[in-house]
Parts: structure tokens; C-alpha cells; sequence
């Protein structure tokens, strides 16, 4: 799994493939600056971890499953309390999680939010190019 020590930061020139992790907003807009001279625009979302695969497993949905199977054929019929199928994903999300841990199949990636655009001008002076980069909107996730 992506260690995301405190507020990480990516870039991108397409709004929709990020680079990188900085530390902040601004490091990221300087490494895209760097890395894409020519980039009139540019994208920087905060990076988080996504759901971990455990925590998506659901008593419900493997009731449901057990009911559509056709050794059932519609004839079971779940009785469970709430209280039972949460006790219930409290022993089996434990397990996956260590299965996942195991055979290293946790999530290497990570989510990109809070995407803000920039505009990036290039101003030369006295021979020199220099980039100025301001805000232009912000988007809700990535590739808005």
C-alpha cells in the first residue's frame, strides 16, 4: 500500500493522469512546471488511500449470492437479525484483511481530489522566461 504520511499532492497536464506525490500543493505545481515546460495548463488534486478491499465486503451481498445460488434456487430464506450480519463482517473483514496482507494484494494506487486548475503564463523578461501560475477553477475529483 501507497504510505500517504501526512497531505500528499500529484499533477497532471491532462486533468486526468497524475504524477507524483508532494508534499505540497505548491511542490507539485514547481516539479510540473520543471518536468512540463510547455504546459499552458495544468491539474493538482490531493491524494488519498482508497477504501481498503476488506471494508467493501457486506454480510448482505453474500446472503443475496447464497439465496441466487441455484443449490437454493430462491428457497433460502435469511433470517439474520442486523445485529448477526454485522457480527458477522466484524469476523470475515479481519480475514481478508490478512489474506490480503499475506499474498500482497493490497492497493497500490491511490484517489485524486479536490483538483484544482491552473493556468500557467510564461512572462519573459529581460530575456529570462519566467512561469506564473494562478488558479483558473476547481473541480470536485479528478478529470472534472
Amino acid at each position: 500500500m501507497i504510505e500517504l504520511g501526512g497531505f500528499m499532492y500529484s499533477y497532471s497536464i491532462d486533468g486526468e493522469g497524475f504524477n507524483g506525490g508532494y508534499g505540497s500543493c505548491e511542490q507539485a505545481i514547481e516539479a510540473c512546471c520543471d518536468s512540463h515546460p510547455e504546459a499552458e495548463m495544468l491539474w493538482v488534486g490531493e491524494c488519498k488511500k482508497p477504501t481498503q478491499p476488506e471494508q467493501l465486503w457486506d454480510a448482505n451481498d453474500w446472503l443475496e449470492q447464497v439465496a441466487a445460488h441455484e443449490d437454493y434456487n430462491g428457497d433460502y430464506w435469511d433470517t439474520s437479525t442486523r445485529d448477526e450480519r454485522e457480527w458477522l463482517e466484524s469476523l470475515i473483514r479481519p480475514v481478508l484483511g490478512l489474506w490480503l496482507d499475506r499474498h500482497g494484494l493490497r492497493p497500490e494506487h491511490f484517489l485524486v481530489e479536490g483538483v484544482k486548475q491552473y493556468i500557467v503564463e510564461s512572462i519573459e523578461v529581460e530575456g529570462s522566461v519566467t512561469r506564473k501560475v494562478r488558479a483558473f477553477r476547481q473541480s470536485l475529483t479528478a478529470g472534472d
